[in-house]
């Protein structure tokens, strides 16, 4: 696992807060379970010619 930072817009950190009451997970598992949600649903793009790995 890594720690990382983020800047959020006030009223999105505040959704992402109620969300997370909601579905009864804390804000890390939350956050961490939407993003697997996206990968999974997005089609992974071409890779760039010289983009880094």
């Amino acid at each position: 696992m890594i720690k990382t930072t983020l800047v959020l817009p006030k009223d999105f950190w505040k959704e992402v807060k109620i969300r997370a009451v909601e579905e009864e997970l804390g804000i890390a598992r939350f956050i961490m379970k939407a993003l697997e949600e996206y990968l999974r649903a997005k089609p992974k793009p071409a890779a760039r010619k010289g983009a880094e790995k």
